[in-house]
């Protein structure tokens, strides 16, 4: 078995389906978003008094730190507008084994905001997470990024 191939067979970064949510298209990451995926990262400051932004070369490359990354594209109109990215890791609980997720990397452009595109990555994301057998999802968050933790409330 090839050793960088995560135990479903699937590269990092690809998901099994393309899904509709009212004309927004939920897909997986592909390099060329790169240019749109960098402008949402500038435009997406996180973080109160201080607000900060990664300084990467790409967005990929903080998902690319985990075996197993997924990263989730919200597009509109033929362009990225949101992303969001999941990184599934194996752990252990006592004596009992678990697939867990970690949430990382969610951005929506602000023009496009408040429109549902975080709520429909997200539900995105646990379809797929439950299809793959994952036992629960887990974020770190901010404390004074408020939009992150009420869309999160609303997940459980």
């Amino acid at each position: 078995m090839d050793e960088k191939r995560p135990p479903n067979g699937r590269h990092p970064g690809i998901i099994p389906s393309v899904n509709k949510f009212g004309g927004l298209v939920i897909r997986h990451y592909r390099p060329d978003d790169e240019p749109y995926l960098m402008e949402l990262e500038r435009l997406s400051p996180r973080g109160e008094p201080r607000p900060f932004v990664h300084f990467r070369e790409r967005f990929i490359d903080r998902a690319m730190l985990f075996k197993e990354p997924y990263l989730f594209i919200a597009e509109k109109d033929g362009r990225p507008v949101g992303v969001t990215s999941i990184a599934i890791k194996e752990t252990q609980i006592g004596n009992e084994y678990l697939r867990l997720a970690y949430s990382f990397d969610t951005r929506v452009h602000p023009k496009y905001r408040r429109m549902g595109i975080a709520n429909a990555m997200q539900e995105e994301k646990l379809n797929f997470l439950y299809s793959e057998g994952v036992h629960g999802l887990y974020a770190d968050v901010i404390s004074t990024n408020v939009a992150s933790i009420r869309m999160l409330e609303k997940v459980g």
